[in-house]
Order: C-alpha cells, then structure tokens, then sequence
C-alpha cells in the first residue's frame, strides 16, 4: 500500500488571508482579503467576488489596521442600526483588539 505523505504544487503559490462575514440564515458580506505584499494593487481582486475588498500586510495575516478597515466594510454592508441591530461574534484573535 502505498500513501503520499504530502503533495507540492508545481508553481510557486502564496496564502491569502480572507475575512468573512455570514449570518445564521446563510446572508453574507462580500469578503476582504488580506494578501501578503507591502502593497495592494486593484488587480488583485480584479476577478473575486462582486463588493470585495483587499488590502496588503507583507505576511498576509490579519493585523489591528486591517482589522478596521474589514469592520467598516461590514457596517457598510450590514447597516446595523438601533432599529436593526447586529450582533458580530469573534474569537479572540489579537487583530480583533484595536484602540
């Protein structure tokens, strides 16, 4: 019997980070991505889904700033309100904590 430990793909391939935002009855927000460069350039999500956004932290993860910017995504998105209000749960990942 033979097992394959681990498969390697044949071009070089990076880790995205990707924010999501879903409600209980399957409602979501467009994602927001975080992509590992100093920089972010429109073209990276060029072909995501309609209402993404991305943004560029050189290892790719979620950071305090970036953080911000994907929760202002969501109010814009979710549009919560005293009339209509959301309830957003997080794990207690050190980017959710922010000033």
């Amino acid at each position: 019997m033979k097992q394959v430990g681990t498969l390697t793909p044949g071009e070089r391939v990076s880790l995205v980070t990707v924010e999501l935002a879903v409600s209980v009855s399957g409602n979501s927000i467009p994602p927001m991505f975080v992509f590992p460069q100093v920089k972010f350039h429109d073209h990276f999500i060029r072909d995501g889904p309609v209402g993404s956004i991305g943004v560029a932290y050189p290892s790719g993860w979620m950071t305090k700033n970036s953080f911000v910017v994907f929760i202002k995504h969501f109010i814009h998105h979710a549009k919560p309100s005293q009339d209509r209000p959301v309830l957003l749960l997080l794990d207690n990942h050190n980017s959710h904590l922010s000033c």
